[in-house]
Parts: structure tokens; sequence; C-alpha cells
């Protein structure tokens, strides 16, 4: 996937070379490509306004925190919807916010309904919609490979959307990011549990490079942390499995 970066100096605000690592970190990490990193100094916005202009080069906007983009909730919504109209993609970073994964759709579905909140709350109430959508704390929909349902386990009507690790696939996620570590490719992989006879969540041995793929893109999720706006790393309150 074709990448821009953009990043924004403030003030008071983090600084733009970590902003920059940081971004490009999280691209690396995903095996995107970065075409250009697009600066600016607040409260200028000339690189903001040449990247959207130059949108037939990237997939995919990369930006470190939410505030780079709009402080006007409104304004967030209308470029994000805008964004997702043209097939373009973006992530935030700091909030773990990403519209790239299989969740994209609930993603844009959620900035839409966003529209007229405080805009000092949005990013905020994004970031804490698609933790619940990603299965942190409170899981919407399937759990993750390597989760189960609590409670699917004690019938508690309390324990809904709270995941427990399943230790049998919690083994094979770690076998996984081993092999990642080993310069295996997704498709290698993917190969390799095959051959292997393990089963996915679905419980058939029909591993595709793009569940891999899943599985490698949620490292942070797996490992149970994020990183802050202050960008500190931060723990989730569930059992992490690396």
């Amino acid at each position: 996937m074709r990448c821009a970066i953009y990043v924004r100096a403030t003030p008071a605000g983090f600084p733009i070379r970590e902003q920059e690592k940081l971004c490009r970190d999280y691209c690396e990490e995903r095996e995107f490509t970065v075409t250009k990193t697009y600066f600016d100094e607040y409260p200028n916005r000339q690189s903001f306004n040449s990247m959207m202009s130059e949108m037939d080069y990237w997939d995919a906007c990369i930006f470190y925190t939410a505030d780079r983009i709009h402080s006007s909730s409104k304004n967030f919504s209308d470029w994000s919807v805008s964004l997702g109209a043209n097939g373009r993609n973006f992530a935030i970073v700091s909030n773990n916010i990403d519209t790239m994964g299989r969740n994209s759709a609930q993603m844009f579905g959620l900035l839409r309904a966003l529209r007229g909140c405080d805009a000092s709350k949005i990013y905020e109430r994004t970031s804490a919609g698609m933790k619940k959508v990603s299965g942190i704390g409170r899981k919407i929909g399937k759990p993750p490979y390597g989760y189960d349902s609590k409670y699917k386990v004690t019938g508690n009507p309390s324990d809904k959307g709270i995941l427990v690790v399943n230790q049998g696939q919690a083994d094979i996620v770690r076998i996984i990011f081993s092999c990642w570590d080993q310069d295996m490719s997704k498709n290698e992989i993917a190969k390799h549990l095959r051959k292997n006879n393990i089963l996915t969540k679905a419980g058939k041995n029909e591993w595709a490079s793009s569940t891999v793929r899943g599985i490698i893109d949620n490292k942070m999720f797996y490992q149970g942390k994020y990183v802050n706006e202050e960008g500190k790393e931060i723990n989730y309150e569930w059992e992490a499995i690396l």
C-alpha cells in the first residue's frame, strides 16, 4: 500500500521528527510504501492541502495525532467521509485509529455518526469506539484469533464483550510472529501453517496471507498496549499474548 505521512509542528507539540519516525515505523511494520512525507509549521496547512491534491499518488495518509488533521469536528468528519468516498484511507498512530483493517466500514460509519460532536471529544470518542470494534476491553463481533468470548465460557451476561486468551491459539499467534521475525513472508507463514495442519478460527486448514497479515498488523493489540498522545505506551486491561 502506498502511504503519505503528514506531520505538523506546534508550539507545545510532540517533536516533528519523532512524529515522522513513529509514522514510518507504523508503515514499516505493515510493509507499506511511504511515497512522500509532508511537513507543516503551525498554523500553516499548505503541505496538508498539497497532500490532498496529490491523492492519486497514495492510498492512505498516516498521522501521528488526530489534531494534525482538523480541530473542528465537522471539518474532520466531512474530510474523513470524503476520503472514504474517494477510496482512500487514513491511520492515526497514537490514537490507534485505522480505516484500513477489516473493520473499515464500522470506522467510517462511526465517523459519520460523530458529526456535530464537540471538537474536543471527537477523537476521544472515535478512538474509544474503535477500541470496542477492534476487541479492546469490550469486543463488538467475533473475538480475534487468539481470544475467546468470556461470556461463552461463563454464561454470565455481565461478561458479554469481554475477551479471554485461548491458550492453543495464543501459541500459534506467537509462532506467527516468531516466523515473521525470522524474515518469513506472510505467504510463507500461511503455507507453513497449512502444512502443519493448523486450524483457523473457523476450524479450517485454510490459512491465507491476508489472514496472517490481519494478525501481524495487530501486533500492538496482541501486546496489550497502545501509544497515547504523549508518546507513552499504555497497557490495556486484558491479558496480552505477546
